[in-house]
Parts: C-alpha cells; sequence; structure tokens
C-alpha cells in the first residue's frame, strides 16, 4: 500500500473525470463548454473520497452522489431519464478505462497504479503527473481534432442566412482552406458565390450600405469580396448539425454559383 498523497489523488482522480465525460458527450452527441468541462470534472474527483472507507455502502453512496451531480452539471439536464442515460454511459466508459488500467497493471506488475476501494491511484511525483496530463490532453485534442474535421468535410451542409432583413439558403462547403479573416473583429468570413445575394444587394454600392473590400483565397479561387455582418446565420447537416455561427459573410460577385465556402473550424 503506497502512502497516499490527496493531491495527487484528486489531480488523477480529475484527470479521469475530465476524459470521461469528454467520452460520454462524444458518444451521447452532447456539446458541453469548456468551464462546465472543467467544474464538473472537478466535482467528480471527490469520488476519490471513498478511498478513505472500506464500506462498501458508503463507497455507492459517496461515488453515486458526487457523479450524479457531475453529470447534471456538466450536461444541464434535470430529467430524470436523461440523467440515468448519462450516467450509464459514463459507468460503461469508467469500467471500460478502469480494466484496461488494471490489465495493464497486472501484466506489468506495475508498482505505480493502484487501485484502492474502486478508486484509481497513480503513485507519482505531481510534476510528472501534471506533466503526463497536460500531454495527454493534448493528444486527445488534436485526434479529436482531426476526426471532427475528417467528419465535418465529408458532411451535406446548407446555410440560412439573414442579412439586412433579407433571407438566404445557400448550400454549404466546408474548406479547411478557407483562411479568411474579417480584418475588422478578426472573425472567420464565410465566403459565399451567390447569384442572390448579387442581385439582392448593389455590389457597385455596397460601401455606401455599410459592406467593406477583403481580399480572398479558398480552394476554388482567389478575389476580393464584400464583408458584412450578418443579423444570423445557421448552419444545417445532413448528420443532424443545426448551429449558429458567429462569423462575418463576404460576398462574391458571381452570375451562376449558389454556394457558402466556410472553415469547419466554425463549428467546433
Amino acid at each position: 500500500m503506497p502512502k497516499i498523497y490527496i493531491d495527487v489523488l484528486i489531480i488523477v482522480n480529475f484527470a479521469l473525470c475530465f476524459c470521461l465525460i469528454g467520452f460520454t458527450a462524444h458518444i451521447t452527441h452532447y456539446k458541453i463548454s469548456s468551464p462546465r468541462h472543467f467544474i464538473s470534472s472537478l466535482i467528480g474527483s471527490l469520488t476519490c473520497l471513498s478511498i478513505v472507507t472500506s464500506n462498501i455502502f458508503a463507497i455507492v453512496f459517496i461515488k453515486s452522489f458526487f457523479s450524479i451531480i457531475m453529470i447534471v452539471f456538466a450536461f444541464s439536464i434535470i430529467s430524470p431519464r436523461r440523467i440515468l442515460r448519462q450516467l450509464f454511459v459514463y459507468l460503461i466508459c469508467n469500467a471500460v478505462l478502469v480494466s484496461i488500467l488494471y490489465i495493464f497493471w497486472y501484466l506489468s506488475k506495475s508498482k505505480t497504479i493502484y487501485i484502492i476501494n474502486y478508486t484509481v491511484y497513480f503513485d507519482l511525483p505531481l510534476l510528472t503527473l501534471i506533466f503526463s496530463i497536460v500531454a495527454l490532453y493534448a493528444l486527445i485534442s488534436l485526434f479529436q481534432m482531426i476526426i471532427d474535421s475528417v467528419k465535418f468535410k465529408s458532411d451535406i451542409y446548407s446555410l440560412d442566412i439573414m442579412i439586412k432583413g433579407k433571407r438566404f439558403s445557400l448550400k454549404g462547403l466546408s474548406d479547411s482552406g478557407n483562411l479568411v479573416k474579417d480584418f475588422v473583429n478578426l472573425k472567420s468570413v464565410i465566403v459565399c458565390k451567390s447569384k442572390k445575394m448579387c442581385e439582392a444587394f448593389d455590389l457597385d454600392k455596397a460601401l455606401e450600405a455599410g459592406f467593406r473590400i477583403i481580399p480572398y483565397s479558398t480552394a476554388s479561387g482567389e478575389g476580393i469580396l464584400y464583408a458584412v455582418k450578418p443579423e444570423s446565420v445557421i448552419i444545417k447537416s445532413a448528420s443532424g448539425l443545426n448551429k449558429t455561427a458567429d462569423v462575418t459573410i463576404g460576398i462574391v460577385e458571381t452570375h451562376d454559383d449558389d454556394i457558402a465556402i466556410f472553415n469547419p473550424q466554425i463549428l467546433l
């Protein structure tokens, strides 16, 4: 039995909860904000307090209490049915992760991994543990970005755009090569090649109407566009995505196209 340090214990379980909440959100298609993800993981890490007792009823109570609070806060849900659903998925992910750690411990005979009263503890120096967690988080984030980029690129999109009281529906094209930024507010620019928009706005007088000229470059070409802040932009996809985007709209003068080109990063 190692000497247990409370700071290491909490950090270890915080990292595990952070990963497990992320897995649960991904499996159940929930989007959670970074602050909620962080705070709920901190709440979930308090389940490690069960390490102080070997009483099975006390262990179940402590873990259940903090796990339910964690799920409610992370996913902003109050429906008992949804809470149980998210908790069930979370517990499955937890069982899989603990099983993997147990198998690794059993095969390697590691003296750094311990499972005490159903609580995981790593007997590692604090700085080593922090560095490992940061590195693991960076790798997971990079892997998730790659997966999302591939998924977003292969999906089929449509955009509903409202500009100066006029509504437009365009086909969407996810293009990571669209790096156009609005130099005024530094927001991403959706490049719209739309005959409908050109007909709706007199681009010769666009500057007088509040538009700005911005140079652009995408995989499909380069030139200048007329940028404006839209009243709303909603991006939909065949896979069920429905997201409001805070972006700038750039209109390209055209006579036949009807497509909006956006960087998939705005969907994250």
